[in-house]
């Protein structure tokens, strides 16, 4: 028995919208992964910015009370302004490998739309996980050890 007219054109139909959900969600992954080519691109370019502003600015702020406002001698706990330099420092370390670690995970999140798993893995990975961790132990750093250098700032501020 052969479709009538009206079953072939519902299947036609059919069809027809099916292949029109398959390019809308095509499109929408086109538009995702160009979203993370752009994202990358600019976490890219904005590297060299964040880290000269956060290791000159700590450096040349407790540099700059050391030499011009205390000196150097007689000073008050200065295990804390060491303490606050290697924590500074940790900070622009965690800050230098999360920019590397976001790179791969933006990779890691391309591959993953390129291969059309990005719905099953929503864009995770080991390196976002990464990222993640290394931006918050970043700042954190960077606020324990701005603490400290005010804490040694108060005991050594000539009153």
């Amino acid at each position: 028995m052969l479709p009538t007219n009206a079953r072939l054109e519902a299947v036609m139909s059919e069809s027809t919208a099916a292949e029109s959900e398959d390019t809308s969600f095509q499109l929408g992954l086109s538009r995702y992964r160009q979203s993370l080519v752009t994202m990358e691109q600019a976490m890219q370019s904005e590297y060299d910015k964040a880290v000269i502003a956060l290791s000159g600015g700590a450096l040349a702020v407790s540099l700059t009370f050391l030499k011009d406002i205390i000196g150097t001698k007689g000073l008050q706990l200065p295990r804390l302004l060491w303490t606050s330099w290697g924590l500074f420092g940790t900070s622009i370390l965690c800050v230098l490998l999360s920019y590397v670690t976001s790179a791969k995970a933006c990779r890691c999140a391309l591959n993953q739309t390129d291969e059309q798993t990005v719905f099953l893995y929503g864009g995770r990975s080991r390196w976002l996980a990464a990222t993640r961790i290394l931006n918050s132990t970043g700042g954190v750093c960077f606020v324990i050890a701005l603490s400290l250098l005010l804490i040694f700032v108060a005991y050594n501020h000539p009153k």
